[in-house]
């Protein structure tokens, strides 16, 4: 079988040989760039080359945001501007400041030296001469030996923020075809090779992967993202498929490496074309009722070691902590408590709103001790009332797209520009989901803060949101982060004075469903927990397997959850628990669950068969605690209509 496996391996090391493809015992690559070489060669590359026997010398001249000629200015006074950060072939890397560009090319005899155009001038064919010659000349020169390639780099994910998106009219695909036709033009002219990393980022966009490979827009995340340029530079550099490459970051599932691995081949073979690799946006459900499997749910009335929970007492003491273990191991991750560094600034004081109806008051909930970071809480409150229940959820678009109050603040740059994904949306936007004004006249308080606050929406590699100011050791996915959030809000309702912080009702739509849900059933300060349409990973059980799954959430968010709920795809009998259980967290407190017919995406049937199934734990408080335990169905799409809030104002006037 070995012998066979190196004749394979040699097989399609001929067939895969890229012209101009470099063969050496080691390989000596330097780098002169900026943050997106910084992306491409600084990990994942030795890796892969030590997992297909190659030894590679990596060498990254590093100054962010650097620019053919800035390059140039620097080569001609022989600045020295850089980080010289240099990676051997034992994989250690070294980084030496203050480098100047003639001393890292004589540092090694380079076999192959790349040059790049910092990022938003990549589609600018003015901005490249005379420094693209005169940077040739200068490489040339200096290391005669070498290889000049050039490395293309890629346009920013939809939405992006980046001041230089607006060269391109902030659309993806025209700054991709900019890109790619200064690319080729360039290579032409100059007879470089092509390391076509823009290409391959955009194969994999064109899957189910989407935009989940930046972590702010526009630099590439540390676990697809760099992953994927790293594959790209190593197949076109030494002319070895990357596919069947065994290594991958120890945080990336195995479909998704393979996705990785199909993108850079592609682009390798295709530079300046996007290519169709499979791994479609599509994924095969079920729409049927008549075809969901028969199942079996586990009880929630049953511990761990099969004995049956016979009382209240039981299920608060033992049962109710042996589930939330399970769901934290095995779905949503673990997270942090409240922080010490906890603290709270009032930006705007009480201010009369909706014509009197209202008072508003805006917050910031600081979570570092330098303040740096928050989230933005938007609160109102009946005139006159310091004692008014509260309706708590999260917003997906910004608090000016709650209502078109005019004076709701705007976020300010500083505290989105590390996400780099936050496009402004018109006021009120989203008016509808939250009917604030009808809230309101009906004697409750309203408190929001986006989730983005928490944690944009994408995979990020955790270094944008709350996970990237705690301990590594935490797992939880952006679902427990918004959840976090919602734990914190409270936490500043509780020192409001304004509102009845024992009367908070947890509540959210889709996706901010699933967060309400996981933050109701973690945090039992929550008086009554609202789950809208939230689906799979929020109410529906995942048995019942209609419409979204765990692979589908898997697949097209893999920032929800943690690591280990993968572990569930297309595996559902798997599981050690069902939603079901999740909705019973709640128990005794009120639930509430509103789903619309029409999401067959989001599973009514199956959202509410889970709560059916958890209404005997509200039963061990008595027959009448299962009045706590609420429902509807509209005949609606997946949106919220009048009938949503009318019902669930309903319940809470009783429960709440």
């Amino acid at each position: 079988m070995k012998r066979l496996n190196l004749f394979l391996s040699a097989v399609l090391l001929l067939l895969g040989t890229a012209v101009g493809a470099v063969q050496k015992d080691t390989l000596r690559i330097l780098a002169i760039g900026n943050s997106f070489s910084q992306d491409a060669v600084e990990q994942n590359l030795h890796e892969i080359a030590k997992a297909d026997g190659q030894e590679l010398i990596i060498g990254n001249m590093y100054i962010g945001g650097c620019s053919l000629e800035r390059h140039y200015g620097n080569a001609l006074a022989d600045t020295p501007d850089y980080d010289y950060r240099k990676v051997g072939t034992d994989g250690v890397r070294v980084n030496q400041k203050k480098f100047p560009l003639s001393k890292a090319l004589a540092d090694e005899k380079w076999d192959i030296v790349t040059l790049q155009q910092v990022s938003g001038l990549s589609g600018e064919k003015m901005t490249y001469e005379p420094y693209l010659n005169e940077m040739v000349n200068y490489v040339r020169k200096r290391a005669p030996q070498a290889e000049i390639w050039w490395h293309q780099t890629w346009a920013y994910a939809k939405g992006a923020t980046h001041g230089d998106f607006p060269r391109y009219d902030c659309d993806q695909m025209k700054m991709y075809r900019a890109i790619m036709e200064c690319s080729s033009r360039v290579c032409d002219i100059y007879g470089f090779g092509v390391i076509p990393s823009g290409t391959a980022v955009q194969n994999l966009r064109a899957t189910r992967d989407r935009e989940n490979c930046t972590r702010d827009g526009f630099h590439l995340n540390h676990t697809i993202g760099r992953y994927l340029a790293a594959l790209t530079w190593y197949e076109a550099l030494t002319g070895r498929s990357v596919l069947g490459n065994p290594y991958k970051p120890e945080a990336l599932s195995e479909e998704r490496a393979e996705m990785a691995r199909a993108a850079a081949h592609a682009a390798v073979k295709n530079p300046y074309a996007v290519t169709d690799i499979g791994f479609g946006e599509k994924i095969e459900v079920n729409n049927d009722p008549a075809k969901v499997a028969a199942y079996t749910l586990p009880d929630p009335l049953r511990f761990a070691d099969g004995k049956k929970v016979r009382n209240a007492k039981a299920w608060t003491e033992k049962r109710r902590p042996e589930l939330l273990g399970l769901f934290e191991n095995e779905m949503y991750g673990t997270a942090p408590g409240r922080p010490d560094a906890l603290s709270f600034q009032v930006i705007e004081e009480d201010t009369p709103a909706f014509d009197g109806l209202a008072v508003r008051r805006q917050v910031r909930i600081c979570y570092t001790p330098k303040k740096d970071r928050y989230l933005t809480l938007l609160l109102y409150y009946p005139a006159g009332r310091t004692d008014a229940p509260v309706f708590l959820g999260l917003n997906f678009r910004g608090n000016e797209s709650v209502c078109d109050d005019a004076d709701i603040l705007l976020v300010d740059k500083g505290q989105y520009s590390r996400y780099g994904i936050h496009p402004r949306v018109a006021r009120g936007s989203s008016a509808s989901e939250w009917e604030v004004r009808k809230l309101l006249s009906r004697g409750y308080a309203f408190a929001t803060f986006c989730a983005d606050d928490a944690d944009p929406d994408f995979e990020d590699s955790r270094v944008n949101g709350v996970q990237a100011n705690f301990d590594r050791k935490y797992t939880w996915g952006n679902i427990a982060e918004w959840a976090w959030g919602l734990s914190r809000a409270l936490d500043y309702l509780e020192e409001a004075g304004c509102v009845d912080a024992s009367r908070v009702a947890v509540t959210g739509f889709s996706r901010m469903g699933k967060a309400a849900l996981w933050a109701g059933a973690r945090d039992e300060r929550f008086a009554m927990v609202v789950s809208i349409q939230s689906g799979c990973g929020g109410a529906a059980l995942a048995r019942h397997n209609i419409g979204e799954t765990i692979y589908a959430m898997n697949s097209h968010f893999p920032h929800w959850y943690c690591e280990n709920y993968k572990k569930y795809n297309n595996n559902e009998s798997a599981l050690p628990f069902d939603q079901h259980e999740l909705l019973a967290l709640v128990a005794p407190r009120p639930l509430y669950v509103a789903s619309a017919a029409k999401a067959t995406w989001l599973n009514p049937d199956g959202e509410q068969a889970a709560a059916a199934a958890a209404r005997k734990v509200w039963k061990l408080w008595g027959s009448k605690a299962t009045a706590k335990l609420g429902g509807h169905v509209t005949d609606a799409k997946h949106t919220i209509i009048p009938e949503d809030w009318d019902r669930i104002l309903d319940f809470a006037d009783k429960n709440l």
